[in-house]
C-alpha cells in the first residue's frame, strides 16, 4: 500500500479524535445525545484506526506494555459493565451477596404479578448502560491514539491546549463580565468554563497545564515539526500557560488546583531541573509569567480560594469527604464481590448513608473507591491493571528518554494523566465524559512510544566540540562555528 494512503488515513484519525475535544463545550458532554454521538464517533476511530494499521506496514507506532495493560484494563471496564446487564432468575438474584436487603420489594413484585420477570445484575440498569457507551467510547479511543504517528498526535495535542486555553479564558470572562456567560448553574462567583461543576473546569486544566509548561520551555512544537521553537511560540504559550493558571486559581477548586494543578506543576519544575533543560532567560520570562498570572488571578479568584483553604469550609469539606468514604467501603465489603453494578451509585448508596452525612450523595467523590463499590471483584482487577498500566508508562518514558534531548512530550502527557487520576480521589471526573475522554487521550499518548521518545538533541554552544563527530582517517573532530 502506497504511502500517501497511510499519510491520507492518519490525518482522517487524527481530526476524527479532534471532534472528541469539543464534547467538553457541551456541559462537559453530561448530555445523553453528546455520549451517544460519541458512540457513533467511536465506531468511526476504531474503523480509522485499523485503516491505519492496515495501511501503515511498519510505519505505525508499536505497541507497549503499557498500551497492553490499559487496553487490558478498560476491556475488562467494558466486559464489567456488560455483566451488569446480564437478566437473572430473582432466586438466583436474591442469593447474590448484597442483595437480600430488596427481598421486600421483591416479594412485594410478586403479589402484584406472578409472572416472574428476570432482574439485571446491576441495581441501576439505565445507568450501566449509559455507562456502557462512555466506557466502549474511551476503550476506542485508547486504541486509536495508539496508531497515530509523532506529528499527527502532537497536533492532536496542540489541539487540546488550544481548547484548554479557550475553556481559561471563557472561565475568566465569567468573572470579570458577571451574566455575560450562563454555562454555570451557580451564578459566577466561580469559573466554570463549559463546565457546570468548578472541579470538573479545575481538572481539564490541570490536565492540560504540564503540556503548555514543557511546551513553553521549548521541549517541543505542536505545529512545526523538526524545527527550533522560536521566542515568539515560546512566548505565546507561555502566556497562554498563564492564562490556564489564572483559570484554574479562578476556579477556587481546592482538589483541583492545589492536588492536581500544584503536583503536575512541581513535577515538571523537578524535571527541568534535573535535566538542566531551562536557560536563565527563560526562567526569568516564566517568572514574569508567574507574576501576571497572579496578579490576573488576585482579581479573579485567588482571594476566594485562600477563604476555602483557611476558613472552615475545608474543614467541613474534609470531614464529609472521610465520611462518605466510609459508608462507600462499607457499601464495598457488603456487595463484594458482585458490585451494584456500574453507573448504580447514586440509588444504591442511601442504604448505607448515616444521618450523619446529610443531603442525596450521587458519586462517591473517590473514582477508585466507587468503582470497587460498583464493579466489586472486577473493579478490583481494573484497579491492578491501571496500575501496571502507570508503572509501565513510567518505565518506558525513562527507557525511551535521553539526557541530552528535550524532555519528550510524552512526559507532559503522562503528568496530565497524574493530575487527573490525584483529582479523582477526590472528585468524579471519570464520571465526566469529556475528562474520561481526555484523560483517555492523554495516557494512551503517553504509552504511545513515538510521543514517550525523546524530543530532538539540543545544539551545542559555539566553540565546543561535536561529541556525535569523531575523527575519522586522522582527522580531529571540528568545532561548530
Amino acid at each position: 500500500m502506497p504511502q500517501p494512503l497511510h499519510y491520507a488515513v492518519e490525518k482522517a484519525l487524527a481530526i476524527a479524535l479532534g471532534l472528541f475535544l469539543l464534547v467538553a463545550a457541551f456541559r462537559g458532554g453530561n448530555i445523553d445525545e453528546v455520549v451517544v454521538a460519541s458512540l457513533y464517533g467511536a465506531l468511526l476511530i476504531t474503523g480509522l484506526a485499523l485503516a491505519v494499521r492496515w495501511s501503515g506496514r511498519g510505519t505505525t507506532p508499536s505497541v507497549s506494555s503499557a498500551a497492553i495493560a490499559f487496553w487490558a484494563a478498560l476491556g475488562l471496564l467494558t466486559l464489567v459493565t456488560l455483566v451488569g446487564l446480564i437478566p437473572l432468575a430473582p432466586d438466583t438474584w436474591l442469593a447474590l451477596r448484597g442483595r437480600t436487603y430488596y427481598e421486600p420489594v421483591i416479594a412485594a413484585l410478586r403479589t402484584m404479578s406472578p409472572a416472574e420477570a428476570p432482574l439485571p445484575l446491576s441495581l441501576d440498569p439505565p445507568a450501566t448502560r449509559r455507562s456502557l457507551l462512555l466506557v466502549v467510547t474511551c476503550l476506542a479511543i485508547a486504541y486509536a491514539s495508539a496508531c497515530l504517528g509523532r506529528r499527527s498526535m502532537l497536533q492532536l495535542l496542540g489541539a487540546f491546549a488550544i481548547v484548554a486555553t479557550a475553556e481559561a479564558l471563557i472561565g475568566l470572562v465569567q468573572l470579570g463580565y458577571a451574566g455575560a456567560l450562563t454555562f454555570s448553574y451557580s451564578g459566577h462567583n466561580r469559573a466554570t468554563g463549559t463546565f457546570v461543576n468548578k472541579n470538573h473546569f479545575a481538572t481539564m486544566l490541570a490536565m492540560a497545564l504540564p503540556l503548555l509548561l514543557l511546551r513553553a520551555t521549548g521541549q517541543f512544537t505542536f505545529f512545526v515539526p523538526h524545527m527550533e521553537s522560536g521566542p515568539m511560540g515560546r512566548a505565546w504559550w507561555g502566556a497562554a500557560s498563564a492564562v490556564v493558571v489564572a483559570g484554574l486559581i479562578a476556579s477556587t477548586s481546592r482538589a483541583g488546583l492545589i492536588a492536581a494543578g500544584l503536583s503536575s506543576t512541581l513535577a515538571c519544575y523537578f524535571i527541568w531541573r534535573r535535566k538542566r533543560t531551562v536557560s536563565r532567560p527563560a526562567m526569568i520570562v516564566g517568572i514574569a509569567l508567574a507574576v501576571f498570572a497572579l496578579a490576573v488571578s488576585w482579581l479573579t479568584g485567588i482571594r476566594r480560594l485562600i477563604e476555602s483553604v483557611v476558613g472552615s469550609g475545608a474543614a467541613d469539606g474534609f470531614a464529609s469527604r472521610a465520611q462518605m468514604n466510609g459508608q462507600t467501603w462499607d457499601g464495598i465489603v457488603s456487595l463484594f464481590p458482585f458490585g451494584s453494578g456500574i453507573g448504580s451509585y447514586a440509588i444504591v448508596f442511601p442504604r448505607f448513608q448515616t444521618p450523619p452525612l446529610t443531603g442525596f450523595v450521587e458519586y462517591a467523590h473517590n473514582d477508585y473507591l466507587q468503582l470497587l463499590f460498583e464493579g466489586g471483584a472486577g473493579g478490583l482487577i481494573v484497579l491492578v491493571l491501571l496500575a501496571a498500566a502507570a508503572w509501565f508508562a513510567v518505565e518506558l518514558t525513562i527507557q525511551l528518554g535521553d539526557r541530552e534531548a528535550r524532555i519528550a512530550p510524552g512526559a507532559g502527557c503522562l503528568l496530565g494523566a497524574l493530575a487527573f487520576a490525584i483529582h479523582a480521589g477526590f472528585d468524579f471526573p471519570a464520571h465526566i465524559p469529556a475528562l474520561a475522554i481526555l484523560a483517555t487521550m492523554l495516557f494512551a499518548a503517553a504509552i504511545n512510544p513515538a510521543i514517550a521518545a525523546a524530543g530532538q538533541r539540543r545544539k551545542p554552544p559555539v566553540g565546543t566540540l561535536v561529541p556525535w563527530a569523531p575523527s575519522v582517517a586522522g582527522i580531529e573532530p571540528r568545532f561548530v562555528r
